[in-house]
């Protein structure tokens, strides 16, 4: 069987330290050392029914502002099954006492702008999920329990751009608040919307529309381009705008007001093997790093 490639999504978070409502930016490297001083069994952490830990960090590049991390779910739950292709049974994975499905991501974080930028896989962690791992860390060597660590996504100043170029929208998303406030629209789905507020006497309002599921079928450009107008001109009423977009056989979600800066990465893989952090961790440094493709510079013009 032919090798066949996999897209890997990145994403993007600045760390901040919340330290009673005070707000600041904070080095996640110093977190990260406690996570060093430990072993490899005391780093385990139990969330949600699964064990998670942070089981290698370390510098990458030439630089000492760059740091890789590695995380591994160890699940507990949800175990797959194994079968054959002339075989209707399933089979459990035998695994014995101390052996687990493994699910994992790697990072890279950056201290000269506080910039972490994360691997996503939804059989592994969330980035929620190593928030609360951090946390946990930090908040056990302060010996306090009103300071927390926040990963906030950063938002992309250039996504509405990219929607109003696009010509392969499959689906839009909008929700209107409950206010009772007039909404001056001009597009049909905005309109609808106004409609269906004052008809519900006030209610939240969510609609989507989308095209067929034919290859090459997209919503109407121009009434798409009324839509975009209503939301850059809205005063607050429209609560959620989010658009579908195909981008080289992909889809790519984005919501205008809560855009996440965001690349993509791509891996040849064989069938049945997984992919390697250390091939991830090769090509995030070599996405983000000024001596590669230099994304921390798009980076920095978003924050």
């Amino acid at each position: 069987m032919a090798n066949k490639t996999k897209k890997v999504k990145f994403e993007f978070y600045r760390s901040i330290l919340v330290n009673d409502d005070i707000e600041s930016l904070f080095d996640l490297d110093d977190c990260f050392n406690e996570v060093s001083k430990v072993s490899l069994e005391e780093r385990n952490y139990s969330l949600n029914g699964n064990v998670i830990r942070c089981d290698e960090i370390g510098p990458i590049g030439n630089t000492n502002d760059l740091t890789t991390f590695h995380f591994t779910k160890l699940r507990v739950d949800d175990i797959p099954a194994i079968t054959k292709l002339n075989q209707t049974d399933l089979d459990d994975v035998q695994l014995e006492e101390d052996e687990y499905i493994a699910e994992d991501i790697s990072g890279l974080y950056d201290s000269s702008n506080h910039v972490m930028m994360l691997q996503r896989n939804i059989h592994s962690l969330s980035v929620k999920g190593v928030e609360s791992y951090l946390r946990y860390f930090w908040n056990k060597k302060e010996k306090l329990s009103d300071q927390h660590i926040e990963l906030r996504p950063i938002a992309r100043k250039d996504v509405l751009r990219e929607v109003q170029k696009s010509k392969k929208v499959k689906k839009v998303t909008l929700r209107l608040g409950n206010s009772q406030e007039s909404h001056n629209f001009g597009s049909k789905l905005s309109l609808a919307m106004k409609n269906m507020n004052k008809l519900y006497k006030g209610a939240k309002i969510t609609v989507s529309i989308s095209s067929s599921r034919k290859k090459n079928d997209y919503l109407d450009s121009t009434e798409l381009s009324r839509v975009i107008d209503d939301i850059v001109n809205d005063d607050g009423q429209i609560t959620q705008a989010e658009f579908v977009i195909q981008d080289g056989g992909f889809s790519d979600s984005l919501d205008l007001l809560r855009a996440k800066l965001c690349v993509w990465g791509g891996f040849s893989l064989p069938p049945k093997k997984r992919l390697r952090k250390e091939s991830v961790q090769s090509q995030m440094y070599e996405i983000y790093s000024p001596e590669g493709n230099n994304y921390k510079q798009i980076v920095d013009k978003n924050l």
